[in-house]
């Protein structure tokens, strides 16, 4: 075999791909409205910063405990929930 077949030559021999592997490439420059865009992200909001489900006690407790986050609203008194009792 002196050389590879032109028909079989892939990207990696024909040096098209960019850059060694695991390396990135620049990102391409922003457009004048992706710069817009990130311009008002960088801005802070007004007000007062809403806190996050993740921030809060009950999810704190839910972890801890491995158990589901309480859900809004309270009980449903369900007529089929089961009541517990002790055997008499």
């Amino acid at each position: 075999m002196s050389g590879a077949d032109p028909e079989e030559v892939t990207g990696m021999q024909t040096g098209s791909d960019a850059g060694a592997p695991g390396e990135h490439l620049p990102e391409p420059p922003l457009t004048p409205d992706e710069r817009r865009i990130l311009a008002d992200l960088r801005r802070p909001a007004e007000g007062e910063p809403i806190t996050a489900v993740e921030d809060t006690p009950a999810m704190e407790q839910a972890v801890e405990d491995d158990s589901p986050l309480p859900a809004p609203g309270g009980d449903a008194d369900d007529p089929d929930t089961p009541v517990f009792e002790p055997p008499s």
